[in-house]
Parts: structure tokens; C-alpha cells; sequence
């Protein structure tokens, strides 16, 4: 089968499983309405969503199985963290303002392209009223993604792990090259890598794949990985280490050393990098990309910026950003 062929079925397979997942939400939006004997709101749905299935995980094996209670909104409750950004230009002019929604697994998503807003390169939601309207928004693409997740496809197997890597190692891959949705690297180290990463994340979903995959991405960009590598830890013990992550403030914390370390070694390191951060939030939102990689990067360059200044005295012509918005806690 040649490249064309392949790249032809694999967008009839992915039109085929996007009218699926559609239906799919379909049927979900018009049971939840039935129980609830109103109309429910896209956030409250995957409130419920996630709350029923971490209701539902522990008893499978029990009778009891998903009782009413599961479907307790309540049990949704700060489940799922939001984050309003505002993103500016080097003048100080508004480009963009949205609302980022973060999963307990890790995952991130945002609204979809607005409608309306700055003429330029990016648009915005430039009314503040419209806020309800992105939050939803941003639910909306996270259900579709959590209730894709949960199809037999988007799971890890020894088969997908063989065809994912054959394929890795057979074509000419350029970065933007993915395999159903996952970037590849051309060089062996990065196939082998790849490989691991595939194989430790077997029997598991592509989501819980990309949530590792994102703090490896992390570790690697900071240079954190590389300090890792220096202390002779193995592959293994990358993995294990990564697994076992949460993102968290002191995460954050940890990471931001290291690029203060780069920022005093390549001047303006932070800067160009929190710029492309954001540049990398807009493009992958409106893309429909999972988020997580380029918001985390944002934060952690905004604090290293912080500390940096603080520490060894910043350039007036670093970059300043307008962030008051309060950041809640990551799970």
C-alpha cells in the first residue's frame, strides 16, 4: 500500500469515527436531558460524564454497578478546572482572550475558533459576555474528546504499537508527520523511543498516551530530561519517573530551573519561548489539538520569568505579560 492510499483510508476511518463520536454524543445529550427533564449545558455534561465514570471504575466487578447516584451532578463537582487566558501582542494589544479547560487525567482543551473578534491573523472573543458561550465551547470539544477516547480504537495494542513503529521507520517523516494523530521523528533514537513509550502505555488509551507523552515533552524542553541523562538514568527510569508526575505548582517549580539555567546561558530564551508557547495555544486550538504541552509551557515561562527578574534583574525589554487571572490547582 503506498503513502496516498494509506493517508486516503486513514481520513475515510477518521470521518467514519467523527460522525460516530457525533452520534454518540447525540444519544448521551438526549439521555442526560431525559433524566435530567431539562436542558443540560456542555460543561454540566462532562461533569457527569467524568463523575459517572470514576463512579463507575471501582464497582465494575460488583452488582451494584453505576447506580443512580452516579449520575449525581454533584458528583462532577470541580471535577473539571477551568482557565481564562488573555494573550498579548509586543504592543499590549489584546489578540486573544478564551477559556482553557483542564481533565483530572491531565488533558487540556480549548474552545473552538470564535466567531468574531480582532481582524488579523488570530481572532477573539472580544466580548466578555460571550464567556458562558466559551466555556461551553471548550466542554464540548473536551466530551467529544473523552467520549472518543473511550472507543475500542483508542486503545494501545501490540498490533497498533508494531504498525504505528513500522510506519514510523518506513516513511520520510518530517516534524508535522503524524500516525492517527501522534508526531513521529525520522531518526532510530526517536523510532526506539517512540517504540517504549508506545509499549509502556499498553492497554492504555491514546488520551492517558498524550498526557505522558505531554510531561515527557515537558521534561525534554526544559532540559530537565537532559540533567537525567547526565545523572545516568535509563530509559526505564524516564518513564517510571514521568508516570508518576503530577503537574503540579512544585512540578512547575522544579522545571522553571531549569530554564532559568537556559535563559542565563542563552539570553532571551524565555521570552522566545513563552512567545511561541503562545503562538503554539492559538494555532493547536484552533486546530482542535489537545492543549496541555503549550499551556504548561506558558506557565512555567511565565513563573521562570518572574523568578528570573527577581533573582538577576530583568531587561526592561523582556517580555511583560497582563495575567492576573488566579490559576487553579492541577490534578
Amino acid at each position: 500500500m503506498d503513502l496516498s492510499t494509506f493517508n486516503s483510508l486513514a481520513e475515510a476511518l477518521e470521518q467514519h469515527l467523527s460522525a460516530t463520536v457525533r452520534t454518540t454524543i447525540q444519544t448521551y445529550n438526549q439521555k442526560m436531558e431525559d433524566f435530567g427533564g431539562e436542558s443540560v449545558s456542555n460543561a454540566q455534561k462532562l461533569e457527569d460524564f467524568i463523575g459517572l465514570k470514576k463512579a463507575t471504575a471501582p464497582m465494575a466487578d460488583h452488582e451494584s454497578g453505576a447506580s443512580e447516584s452516579g449520575l449525581d451532578r454533584s458528583m462532577g463537582k470541580e471535577l473539571v478546572e477551568y482557565d481564562w487566558i488573555s494573550i498579548t501582542d509586543r504592543e499590549g494589544r489584546e489578540i486573544d482572550y478564551a477559556c482553557y479547560l483542564l481533565l483530572p487525567g491531565g488533558s487540556c482543551y480549548g474552545p473552538r475558533s470564535p466567531p468574531s473578534g480582532l481582524s488579523g491573523r488570530y481572532s477573539t472573543f472580544a466580548e466578555r459576555a460571550m464567556q458562558s458561550q466559551m466555556r461551553e465551547s471548550a466542554a464540548e470539544v473536551a466530551l467529544m474528546n473523552c467520549i472518543f477516547n473511550e472507543c475500542p480504537s483508542r486503545r494501545i495494542t501490540l498490533e497498533f504499537v508494531k504498525q504505528a513503529t513500522d510506519y514510523a521507520e518506513s516513511v520520510s517523516v518530517t516534524p508535522a508527520h503524524s500516525y492517527r494523530g501522534i508526531s513521529l521523528r525520522a531518526d532510530q533514537d526517536g523510532c526506539d523511543g517512540y517504540r517504549c513509550v508506545l509499549q509502556y502505555c499498553l492497554d492504555k488509551t491514546m488520551m492517558e498516551y498524550q498526557e505522558l507523552s505531554n510531561v515527557l515533552s515537558l521534561l525534554s524542553w526544559s532540559g530537565f530530561l537532559a540533567g537525567m541523562h547526565r545523572r545516568g538514568c535509563a530509559r526505564q527510569d524516564v518513564l517510571d519517573y514521568a508516570a508518576s508526575v503530577t503537574i503540579d505548582d512544585a512540578f512547575r517549580s522544579e522545571l522553571s530551573m531549569c530554564v532559568e539555567d537556559k535563559e542565563a546561558e542563552y539570553g532571551g530564551f524565555i521570552e522566545d519561548e513563552l512567545r511561541q508557547s503562545e503562538v503554539e495555544l492559538l494555532e493547536w486550538r484552533q486546530a482542535g489539538k489537545e492543549l496541555r504541552y503549550p499551556y504548561e509551557k506558558r506557565r512555567i515561562c511565565l513563573f521562570a520569568l518572574e523568578q528570573y527578574k527577581y533573582s538577576y534583574g530583568g531587561s526592561e525589554s523582556m517580555y511583560t505579560v497582563d495575567d492576573d487571572d488566579d490559576h487553579p490547582e492541577q490534578c
